[in-house]
């Protein structure tokens, strides 16, 4: 499971590095991002950097609080659960981070890719329309069993995307369930590596650039 994120860049530290050509939201450096907080993310289209709110909401559901069951997607059952299967054709985004946190008795610790700035997670998203008609976009991580830097921390990790196969992911055109499938595999842990951080990182109100420190 992923449950609490780093996004230490800026929308156009995004657009440099992914070569975005819409930038629809601006964002700035999140430090300790956490489930239904805007969530930068990439979609397809004329490559477009927006906010989606973390945590999936079906353009169906009447009530936004699904979106908390749904901040992360199995690869095992994305392709079976009607909720999911259809973003997963149909819907598919890459969502921009620096780095996410695991916590192991209690203690946080920060992952992250060698020397990656920013780097991209395999997700799905929703356009969901709220009480006033307003339409809101929502995205959830999928996940995948974890490799073996990551599984003494926790059974499940993120699919990270490379970074050369973010635009077939996003496109919309790919809808063949089996090559979809053949994105959601563990990421080799020799390109990733991880320290412990402040438990300040554990209440979500606390946002500075030293949670992400090494202690």
């Amino acid at each position: 499971m992923c449950g609490r994120m780093a996004a230490v860049f800026s929308s156009e530290d995004a657009k440099e590095e992914f070569e975005i050509d819409v930038i629809k939201k601006d964002f700035s450096p999140r430090y300790n991002l956490a489930p239904t907080q805007d969530t930068p993310v990439i979609i397809s289209g004329s490559k477009v950097f927006d906010l989606f709110k973390w945590g999936l909401i079906p353009y169906w559901a009447k009530d936004k609080n699904i979106g908390y069951k749904m901040i992360n997607t199995r690869s095992e059952t994305i392709a079976e659960k009607p909720v999911f299967k259809k973003a997963f054709q149909d819907f598919r985004c890459a969502i921009l981070i620096s780095g996410f946190y695991e916590w192991k008795d209690k203690i946080p610790f920060y992952f992250k890719l060698k020397g990656a700035k920013i780097f991209a997670l395999a997700g799905i998203a929703s356009l969901w329309k709220n009480e006033s008609g307003i339409e809101i976009g929502t995205c959830s991580i999928i996940t995948v069993e974890s490799n073996s830097l990551i599984k003494k921390f926790h059974d499940r990790m993120p699919v990270i995307l490379d970074k050369e196969k973010i635009d077939i992911w996003i496109k919309k055109q790919n809808k063949d369930i089996d090559f979809l499938q053949s994105f959601l595999k563990p990421f080799s842990p020799k390109k990733m590596e991880y320290y412990q951080v402040s438990d300040k990182v554990n209440s979500v109100k606390n946002e500075s650039p030293d949670l992400v420190d090494e202690i």
